[in-house]
């Protein structure tokens, strides 16, 4: 089990973080998250509205999602870095998987469900609990945080992206690059994603954690398809990577939205 609650004070500077908001700026894997979490919001039911802006106040989803990212670099929360991601092997069975002791994204997605059911826990643990949750059903869907431990799910394949001058890295792609488009704003981004048929929703909800997982990794094959003349110490990606992949980053990421939107239905709407 992963304890997920921190100290009051911990708790204090997110409540704070979380009302006063986020930036409007894009950082790493930030439009994404904002992306997924418009989607979500727009498939809850009232009940779960109402049961959030109790637990987050006036704080959206993709503020809670964010935050996540934000403490990294806070020395007390140090260990949740390893919470955002699962390394496995090519060929490993996801369910056989030994989980390593400072956890992983699924140890901590089930973590933070039981703790957001637990109606006794103090509010703070619960929009702690909340926020985890919802960055990580995110996170899951991201092929990369199901990755390999070899290249830290692509952060070690240096990356030369549709002709830019900076390096980037494969995770970087998958984070963030595969998504920058100037023409949309992340509400006509959502729109457009969310044209999906009930038939095709209550499909999406089936399955588990894990199979979410292995959904990820499922997808590692077309991930690492660079064709066999863009190999080398840094890897060239061009237009063609682009268009064959973005599809896929996108239905990803309608797919997230959707099961967290079923997930918090259930917990805070189950008669829904």
């Amino acid at each position: 089990m992963i304890a997920l609650n921190q100290p009051w004070r911990l708790q204090l500077v997110m409540f704070l973080w979380l009302c006063v908001g986020t930036a409007p700026s894009y950082a790493l894997g930030e439009y994404g998250h904002r992306l997924a979490s418009k989607i979500t919001e727009a498939h809850l039911s009232q009940p779960t509205h109402e049961a959030l802006r109790t637990i987050a106040g006036d704080s959206d989803l993709a503020a809670l999602a964010l935050w996540a990212d934000k403490i990294r670099g806070n020395p007390a929360w140090s260990k949740s870095k390893y919470w955002h991601y699962i390394n496995v092997e090519d060929g490993e069975s996801i369910v056989a998987h030994k989980h390593v002791p400072e956890g992983d994204i699924l140890l901590a997605l089930n973590d933070a469900r039981s703790q957001l059911q637990d109606k006794r826990l103090p509010p703070q643990q619960r929009r702690q609990a909340l926020a985890f949750f919802v960055h990580f059903v995110q996170d899951l869907h991201q092929p990369l945080h199901v990755g390999r431990a070899a290249d830290r799910g692509g952060n070690r394949i240096k990356i030369r992206w549709l002709g830019e001058r900076k390096q980037r890295n494969l995770h970087w792609v998958w984070d963030t690059g595969l998504l920058l488009d100037d023409r949309l704003t992340v509400e006509q981004h959502a729109q457009i994603l969310d044209q999906l048929s009930p038939h095709q929703i209550a499909l999406w909800k089936k399955g588990s954690f894990t199979d979410w997982a292995q959904e990820s990794m499922a997808l590692r094959p077309q991930v690492y398809e660079f064709g066999p003349a863009k190999q080398g110490a840094v890897v060239v990606l061009d237009q063609a990577y682009a268009d064959r992949n973005r599809p896929i980053l996108e239905k990803r990421l309608a797919m997230s939205a959707i099961r967290l939107a079923d997930q918090l239905n259930r917990i805070f709407d189950p008669a829904d």
